[in-house]
C-alpha cells in the first residue's frame, strides 16, 4: 500500500522545523506502553515485563537491567519480540522480558526498555521489587 504524495516527511518531533514531501512518514519511536509501573513479586516466580514501540523506520528494542547492563537471552531471562498489528508506515513491536524464578536480591531493580531508530530513542523503566 502506497500512501498518498502529500503526506509529510518529519524529522524528529511533529513540531519539527524540517519537513519535506515524502510518500510517507518517519518518526521516532512512539506509543512506548509498558504492562505497569512497578512489578511485585515473591521470589521463585516467572515474572513477564513488556512494553510496546511504533515507529517508522521499525525500531530495535533493548532491555536494560538495574545495573544498566544490556540483557540477553540466557537460562534465566527471555527476550521476546512480536510484531503486532500496524500498518507498513507505522510499524509496532511488542517486546516481553521474562524473568524466570525471580531471586528476590539478585532481580529487584529498575528494568528499562528502550527503542532505537535512525530517528530517534524513546524508553521507558518498570521497577521490580520482591516479595519473601
Amino acid at each position: 500500500m502506497i500512501p498518498p504524495d502529500s503526506m509529510l516527511h518529519h524529522f524528529g518531533s511533529a513540531k519539527s522545523l524540517m519537513e519535506f514531501h515524502y510518500p510517507y512518514t518517519i518518526d521516532k519511536p512512539t506509543s512506548t506502553h509498558q504492562t505497569e509501573d512497578d512489578v511485585e513479586a515473591f521470589e521463585g516466580e516467572n515474572i513477564t515485563i513488556s512494553c510496546e514501540v511504533e515507529g517508522y523506520p521499525r525500531a530495535s528494542i533493548m532491555w536494560y537491567a538495574p545495573n544498566d547492563t544490556m540483557l540477553e537471552n540466557n537460562d534465566r531471562v527471555l527476550i521476546i519480540e512480536t510484531h503486532v498489528a500496524s500498518n507498513e508506515f507505522h510499524p509496532a513491536t511488542r517486546s516481553e522480558l521474562l524473568i524466570r524464578d525471580a531471586l528476590i536480591g539478585q532481580h529487584n531493580g529498575t528494568y528499562r526498555c528502550e527503542a532505537v531508530n535512525e530517528i530517534g530513542v524513546q524508553s521507558i523503566a518498570v521497577r521490580l521489587t520482591g516479595k519473601k
